[in-house]
């Protein structure tokens, strides 16, 4: 469950529109032009903050997901579930995961995934995350030709984009996660799409695709930027 919420909260953290051009050359050259769709750096800055509401369907399961992040990856997720309600976040020195009242403190590569995840920030270390990137042959979707590139992280995982050739957005993201190490990695597809412009930048609105066998889709209710916010704190924290 987590590792569907970080692939549903990087794509939408991760999508933008970039003019009609000749072929890249490079997997950075499409990197940089996707940047800078986004607005570039300037107006990427001035978010230093994001409240938003969604609504995720997994088969006949229903759930509202509430997302608050303060720049640069402090961030506070909030899910009920069957009446359950859970979560993750991080207050700037801990981690964690949070599934009724039992609360459980995320260390190592699971945390580094959960702030690259949750960073307004990301395209200032987008290189230093990724050393590793380089342009596949181009492929189809549905009909529709797409630039390919893959990443490597200082991690280890390994994450592929596609792009559509003609407009430049990022139709689909594809990774795999360990959910569970005695098991092999769930491979995570999402396709993104209803592309809206909030305040200078672009976002999807829609995210669809499958964790495994399990099919899953979000979609995005409201978006606001730079509101006052509460710090976020670690749970049962006093304010």
């Amino acid at each position: 469950m987590n590792a569907l919420l970080r692939s549903c909260t990087l794509a939408l953290l991760l999508l933008a529109t970039a003019a009609g051009a000749a072929p890249p050359a490079n997997a950075d050259e499409v990197l940089d032009r996707y940047i800078e769709a986004l607005g570039g750096h300037e107006k990427l800055g001035r978010i230093q903050s994001r409240v938003m509401e969604s609504k995720i369907s997994l088969g006949w399961l229903s759930l509202g997901l509430t997302s608050r992040i303060l720049h640069p990856n402090r961030f506070e997720e909030q899910a009920s579930i069957l009446g359950q309600g859970g979560g993750s976040g991080y207050d700037g020195k801990t981690g964690w995961t949070r599934r009724g009242s039992k609360v459980t403190v995320v260390q190592g590569k699971e945390l580094t995934r959960m702030l690259r995840g949750h960073s307004l920030d990301w395209y200032r270390h987008f290189a230093q995350w990724y050393p590793t990137r380089r342009l596949l042959p181009d492929t189809q979707v549905d009909g529709v030709k797409l630039h390919v590139v893959e990443m490597i992280s200082d991690i280890g995982d390994r994450q592929v984009w596609r792009f559509d050739a003609d407009t430049g957005l990022l139709r689909q993201m594809e990774g795999s996660q360990q959910e569970d190490p005695k098991k092999p990695p769930v491979t995570v597809i999402s396709n993104v799409g209803d592309y809206r412009e909030v305040d200078g930048i672009l976002l999807a609105f829609r995210v669809t695709g499958t964790e495994g066998s399990r099919k899953f889709s979000l979609t995005v209710e409201s978006v606001q930027h730079n509101l006052p916010q509460e710090p976020i704190r670690f749970p049962g924290e006093k304010k």
